[in-house]
């Protein structure tokens, strides 16, 4: 092999070593140099959830007092109203008047007869719904107990534990004292104790909550207020209760010969208050709501 040849070789060898270094060097990523994924295989980085919260229907303003538990009933819209066979109309009398399994009533009641002097606590709180298409009941169960005083064995109208039910049918809402819902009265509501016709409005003829008087009474004729046993409303107004401040509250007067039964219905609670004074004899008492759950449709 001539000197010249192997020159020519060794030349192209030197030439050839850098370009095969500076190849391997750009093989080797830099510190700051991170692989790139596509769109299909990136990982996502983490997102926050926003919680989804529902808005609470709106019920009046309740003291610490409010019973507080979880929502155990039924609750209608106008929509489930009618696929559960109940009108629209039913629907938005629970509004006013919330009658749903979990409602519950809070009352101090200060009762005197003679020279008596008994205060009660009283819990109203609805045990059950029953829906026989177009009407709707609740079961209210009645718990009393004694916080101080000793009624004696004559006090008159002491309240007792008892169970009692609203049906509802329309706008009218009866009351029927009966335990088993085997003996409520669903096809004999003119036969029962006409309790509320809602809503409430002061320009609202009174009405008999006693059927036996509503029977009698003339269709032509319109009672006037204050009419004995016949059931008024006042004007909308807000008071305040030991169960906190309220809205949209009514007197209602039923007047009879032996005294005057003054009610305060506030819509979306219920009774509020209710006093009774005898004329006659010295007995009466004064109920008051010191705290209450309300489950609304």
């Amino acid at each position: 092999m001539s000197r010249r040849f192997l020159e020519f070789l060794l030349s192209i060898t030197l030439l050839a070593l850098p370009a095969c270094v500076r190849s391997s060097s750009t093989q080797i990523p830099g510190p700051a140099t991170q692989p790139v994924l596509s769109q299909a295989t990136a990982i996502p980085a983490p997102t926050t959830q926003l919680a989804v919260m529902q808005t609470p229907s709106t019920t009046p303003e309740t003291s610490s007092s409010q019973l507080i538990s979880p929502t155990t009933g039924p609750t209608f819209t106008p929509a489930e109203a009618i696929s559960t066979g109940l009108p629209v109309q039913v629907s938005q009398m629970l509004a006013i008047m919330p009658l749903e399994a979990g409602t519950s009533w809070v009352y101090t009641d200060e009762a005197y007869s003679g020279d008596g002097k008994v205060i009660w606590r009283v819990v109203d709180t609805i045990t059950d719904n029953l829906v026989r298409p177009p009407l709707f009941a609740a079961r209210i169960q009645r718990e009393v107990t004694l916080m101080s005083g000793a009624p004696s064995a004559g006090f008159i109208n002491p309240p007792l534990n008892a169970v009692y039910w609203y049906l509802v049918r329309g706008n009218q809402i009866y009351r029927q004292d009966v335990d088993l819902p085997a003996g409520l009265k669903w096809d004999g509501l003119d036969g029962l104790t006409l309790e509320f016709v809602l809503p409430i409005n002061s320009k609202t003829a009174c009405w008999y909550p006693d059927p036996g008087q509503r029977q009698s009474a003339s269709a032509s004729v319109t009672p006037a207020a204050g009419s004995p046993g016949c059931r008024s409303a006042g004007a909308a107004t807000t008071l305040k209760f030991p169960a906190g401040t309220l809205d949209n509250c009514h007197l209602l007067v039923t007047s009879y010969n032996n005294g005057s039964e003054k009610m305060t219905f506030c819509d979306g609670v219920g009774i509020a208050e209710r006093s009774f004074d005898h004329y006659g004899s010295a007995y009466g008492d004064h109920f008051i709501l010191t705290g209450y759950l309300a489950q609304t449709p």
